[in-house]
């Protein structure tokens, strides 16, 4: 059959082996680490605009002409 937990390893960390745990029924059952610990992620996301040698945009050319008369 299996042998017994050893040691104090959460489930999640000893899927390759087969262990009888007695304490997987009881309702303080080690499955995982919690809180789990913490990761640096960037402050802002990521973004790759691939789509922007495909965009033909609208000419501008009117538009700067009135402002530089407005001013």
């Amino acid at each position: 059959m299996g042998s017994q937990v050893k040691d104090n390893k959460p489930l999640v960390e000893r899927f390759e082996t087969f262990c009888l745990d007695p304490s997987l029924v009881t309702k303080q059952a080690n499955l995982v680490h919690f809180p789990p610990g913490f990761q640096p992620i960037p402050c802002k996301p990521l973004f790759f605009d691939l789509a922007l040698n495909h965009v033909a945009f609208p000419p501008l050319e009117d538009k700067l002409e009135q402002k530089t008369k407005s001013g």
